[in-house]
Order: structure tokens, then C-alpha cells, then sequence
């Protein structure tokens, strides 16, 4: 059985969370922020560190983007191999079946013609 349960209750949480991360990566505007640096650079005592630290703040949002879209892969991974396992199981479930449905096809054809031939 597919661990339906499983995934569906997990699945506002990857859901939320892709929704945020989409929502961070889908706000930002790249050309904006790079023209608000440079005004910063421009207007600052020293742009070397209006330029570092819109660098420093830059490279931050990209980590925690990057954390949570890390988040949301191990989620779905851990899904996937779940699914995985399941499919893996019902298809060996599946292969007992069919040889279990041959042989008793098998008994069933020899008992009919034994019948037959009993009454012959």
C-alpha cells in the first residue's frame, strides 16, 4: 500500500514551504538591487564597504534560499523513497499473485480434464 496517509499530511508543510521559497526568490528583483547598491556605493563614505556589505546581505538571502529549497528536496526525497518502496513491494505482491493465479489455473484445468475423462 502506498503510505498515502503519510504524504498527504506532509504535504502542506512542502507545500508551504515552496510556497515561501517561491515567494522570496519570485521578490526579488535583481536589477533593482543592484541599482540600490550602486546609489548606496555611490552615496556612502566608502563605497568598497556599501558595496561589501550589500554583498554580505546579498549572499545571505541566497543562503537561506538555498536551506530552504534544501529543505523541500530532502522532504520530497524522503517521499519518493517511500512511494518507491511501496511500488516495489505491490509489484512483488503482484508477481505472487499472477504465479499463485497460474497454478491454481493449472489445478483447476487438470481436475476439469481428470473429470471429463472420468466420465468418458
Amino acid at each position: 500500500m502506498v503510505p498515502w496517509r503519510d504524504v498527504i499530511k506532509a504535504a502542506p508543510e512542502v507545500a508551504g514551504t515552496a510556497r515561501r521559497l517561491w515567494d522570496a526568490v519570485g521578490k526579488k528583483n535583481p536589477e533593482h538591487d543592484a541599482v540600490k547598491a550602486v546609489d548606496a556605493a555611490v552615496h556612502a563614505p566608502d563605497p568598497m564597504v556599501a558595496r561589501l556589505e550589500h554583498a554580505e546581505t546579498a549572499l545571505a538571502d541566497l543562503h537561506s534560499q538555498m536551506l530552504a529549497a534544501s529543505e523541500v528536496i530532502t522532504t520530497l526525497a524522503q517521499q519518493n523513497a517511500q512511494l518507491i518502496a511501496r511500488i516495489d513491494m505491490l509489484r512483488k505482491r503482484a508477481l505472487y499473485q499472477a504465479i499463485a493465479t497460474g497454478a491454481v489455473s493449472v489445478i483447476a484445468i487438470v481436475i476439469a480434464i481428470a473429470a471429463w475423462l472420468a466420465r468418458s
